[in-house]
């Protein structure tokens, strides 16, 4: 009986060992089809989706460049921003023949390609054409051309189809994404199946997950402290108190996890009592525009101690770019001296604007707020810019609203001039703080969910130091119009 059991075990063994090596076979059988799948799926990825995803976003890219050339071009008259145009539709053409040889099997995908095509040679040849042409005629004509709104829906439409375009082919990579998850599992099942010390490894794997996790959660913490840093380095950790100025600011950064922003904003009293005002926008959010940020926002502080023209100070801030900056990022910035009133001069604000938003006056008297300034080039595009300083009197009471272009490219609708006049008008308060807390407030109504680029407000509100007010009704009077911080 006992050989007989001693054989019923053996056999029950044989059979084990066999049904093992059978599972091994099975497993490694397994693991080999579903490798082949995974590497299929990864290299579609790698040689089709990946490709065609970075080409509709490089797409977008060039078509905003063409925008922004015919934009700067009819606002400047300068035919070197014609060259981005000129570029961007090169590139747009190799970008759609680039996607049609990468999806020429996916009718619904080469659809959306023509789709894409077709809208931004509408916007070109409807808006950007007869914009270039006019503006080489006439560039008041043109501007006015530019404002009828054509433009902005023709684009809209572009964007909606590349949009469509990127969506379509997020959906063939997901669907390869699927197929490649799904071949990870059938290796993970083979693998628990073929291996008794599955357990073991996990356990191992599980361990190291754990340390990776730690690594990954300590790191991820030193780059938001990093970040947040940079950030906080780009503006001014407090504004200097101005007795003949209220000021009010106020910074949204836009929808990014970790993107540093590139707007930014200063204030320095210098020594003669004068108020130097800058504010600006860097293209980009990475760590190279915060870069940017810094060099040009110290640029301008220290010219600014030492110019008193505003126009010469940006210049100064151009060359700093030029010997810097090499990708061809530009800035738009705002510089501006404040003169506070004397007993016998009104206050005066000298302002150039380097492709930057106008500045809004928003008078006391109750008039209809306006823009100021002269518009010009942005910095980082040219050798020698064209900046213009303007002289604009201010009484006390009036408010100049200094922003950037968040506050209107960030609106749905995007937000014209008038309109833009029109919410500052309705935003109107008695003190510099009233004004910018209403229009934050108007603003968060109008705001996109996900914010394409960052808001910087600075609000300044003339107000008579106590140096030049009369005292004619002695020190009494003197006292009650002192002003506070």
């Amino acid at each position: 009986m006992r050989t007989l059991d001693r054989r019923n075990v053996q056999n029950r063994f044989r059979r084990a060992y066999a049904m093992l090596i059978a599972v091994v076979v099975l497993g490694v059988v397994v693991v080999g089809i579903a490798a082949d799948n995974r590497n299929d799926a990864a290299r579609a990825d790698r040689e089709r989706w990946r490709p065609g995803q970075a080409a509709t976003r490089e797409l977008l890219s060039s078509a905003i460049d063409q925008e922004t050339g015919v934009r700067g071009f009819v606002i400047t008259g300068n035919e070197r921003f014609l060259q981005s145009y000129t570029e961007g539709r090169r590139r747009t053409s190799e970008l759609t023949d680039t996607l049609r040889v990468l999806h020429r099997r996916d009718a619904e995908v080469l659809a959306t390609v023509d789709t894409v095509e077709a809208r931004l040679g509408r916007w070109q040849d409807q808006v950007a054409e007869p914009e270039i042409a006019l503006a080489r005629q006439d560039l008041g004509a043109a501007r006015e051309f530019v404002n009828d709104g054509l433009g902005p829906v023709l684009f809209e439409e572009f964007r909606a189809a590349d949009d469509a375009l990127r969506s379509a082919i997020d959906a063939r990579s997901a669907q390869e994404t699927s197929r490649r998850n799904r071949a990870f599992f059938i290796v993970v099942a083979a693998a628990l199946s073929a291996l008794s010390l599955l357990a073991v490894t996990a356990a191992a794997l599980l361990g190291r997950l754990r340390r990776w996790v730690i690594e990954l959660h300590t790191t991820e913490q030193r780059l938001r402290h990093t970040i947040d840093t940079i950030q906080a380095s780009l503006l001014p950790p407090t504004l200097p108190f101005v007795d003949t100025l209220a000021i009010a600011v106020a910074y949204l950064p836009a929808s990014t996890d970790t993107g540093v922003g590139g707007d930014f904003y200063d204030l320095m009293v210098t020594d003669e009592g004068m108020v130097n005002i800058s504010i600006g926008d860097v293209s980009g959010h990475d760590i190279h525009a915060a870069v940017i940020t810094s060099l040009v926002r110290h640029t301008l502080n220290a010219a600014g101690q030492h110019l008193d023209d505003p126009a010469e100070v940006l210049r100064w801030a151009n060359k700093a770019l030029a010997a810097q900056v090499e990708d061809g990022r530009f800035v738009t910035a705002a510089h501006g001296q404040f003169r506070p009133a004397t007993e016998t001069a009104p206050a005066v604000l000298h302002l150039a604007l380097a492709g930057h938003p106008q500045p809004i006056l928003i008078p006391a008297n109750g008039g209809r707020p306006r823009e100021i300034g002269e518009p010009g080039t942005l910095l980082g595009v040219a050798e020698v810019p064209t900046l213009t300083t303007t002289r604009t009197e201010l009484a006390e009471g009036d408010q100049i609203l200094l922003y950037t272009d968040g506050l209107n490219e960030n609106s749905d609708p995007r937000l014209s001039t008038e309109e833009l006049v029109a919410l500052v008008a309705s935003a109107r308060g008695d003190t510099a703080e009233e004004t910018a807390a209403q229009l934050l407030q108007r603003y968060e109504g109008l705001r996109l969910r996900s914010s394409r680029d960052d808001l910087a407000v600075l609000v300044l509100q003339v107000r008579v130091a106590a140096a030049v007010m009369t005292r004619s009704g002695g020190d009494a009077e003197l006292d009650r119009l002192q002003p506070t911080q």
